[in-house]
């Protein structure tokens, strides 16, 4: 028989050719699948979103200085009563406590976008949104506009509060070489009126200051913080002497609050008694005009029961007058 006719065998696919085959369907199958889960795995995180998911909270409110006539004794300018850092600060802790799933034991970046002053009735308006543990918070002030489209609500402060309790810190040591001071309400170091005169003694050094509050002396009503307590807090401040820790500050300015870094709670203040005050000189941030930093303690015995960190802004009278004048009601 020649070659030619001879029968060829039949041909058999290659192992290898078979073996890939077998694999690119596997991993085509295992695909499918993992694609299946993750698909399964976004539908209940989607879910689960929904499920948690919390509207964000709004409260409406007036300040009206002919009904708030405490108001009337705060007024860094002669003529314009202005809601204090601290009640803008209590304000907010008690809009996050509306929404918060616990106690608010804690403020961070409390910071005022402006001043707010209340010649008239105002009125405003608090949100809380984010994290129930953690919210979000703001406060803002209806602005009034000749032209009604171009009236509005103007973001005063924001912050983020915290249910988280907070560890208390250790009482400052004593000043070394505080000095008592005069009675600031009477000296005019403050223009504070009664409502808001709580402190009952002061001392000064060259790293701090401390003082005594008297619980019971002043009127400022408080949703959460006591605001009365915390603003005279800061009367023990050289607010017009701050060269005494800032070596250089040019003469003719005064410390008003700015920002709290962070203002913590630890047990509520009292609503009568004395509280101890305790300020310390942190230095000055970094920022291209350093700002004074001052870290604050409010204690009974060696306890701690609130402490803040505040950074202050230094202004001349001529500029205070001229915000106040630049922002009517």
């Amino acid at each position: 028989m020649s070659p030619q006719a001879m029968p060829r065998a039949p041909r058999l696919p290659s192992p290898g050719v078979a073996a890939t085959a077998t694999a690119e369907s596997a991993i085509i199958e295992a695909h499918r699948r993992i694609t299946g889960l993750h698909q399964q795995f976004l539908r209940q995180q989607e879910a689960l979103t929904r499920l948690l998911a919390v509207d964000p909270l709004v409260v409406d409110d007036v300040l009206d200085p002919d009904v708030d006539t405490w108001l009337h004794d705060h007024c860094p300018h002669p003529t314009v009563p202005v809601l204090p850092m601290m009640c803008i600060a209590d304000r907010l802790a008690g809009i996050a406590a509306g929404y918060a799933d616990g106690p608010v034991h804690a403020l961070r970046e409390v910071t005022l976008r402006r001043w707010l002053p209340v010649p008239r009735r105002v009125h405003l308006r608090g949100t809380a949104t984010g994290p129930r543990h953690a919210p979000s918070v703001t406060l803002l002030r209806w602005r009034e506009a000749s032209d009604p489209r171009l009236s509005g609500f103007d973001e005063v402060a924001t912050a983020v509060a915290t249910t988280e309790a907070p560890v208390p810190p250790v009482r400052f040591a004593p000043l070394a070489d505080a000095v008592p001071v005069g009675n600031p309400y009477r000296t005019a170091t403050v223009f504070h009126g009664l409502s808001f005169q709580y402190l009952s003694s002061a001392s000064i050094g060259t790293a701090g200051a401390c003082g005594t509050l008297d619980a019971a002396r002043g009127t400022v009503p408080s949703a959460t913080l006591r605001a009365g307590l915390l603003d005279a807090a800061l009367h023990v401040l050289p607010h017009r002497e701050l060269h005494r820790w800032m070596f250089g500050l040019p003469a003719g300015r005064a410390a008003f609050p700015h920002r709290l870094a962070w203002l913590r709670l630890y047990e509520p203040l009292p609503a009568a008694g004395f509280v101890d005050v305790e300020a310390r000189f942190a230095g000055t941030t970094g920022d291209p005009h350093p700002l004074p930093v001052i870290d604050v303690q409010l204690c009974t015995g060696e306890r701690v029961l609130v402490d803040f960190r505040l950074v202050a802004v230094l202004v001349t009278a001529d500029q205070l007058s001229a915000y106040l004048a630049a922002r009517p009601a």
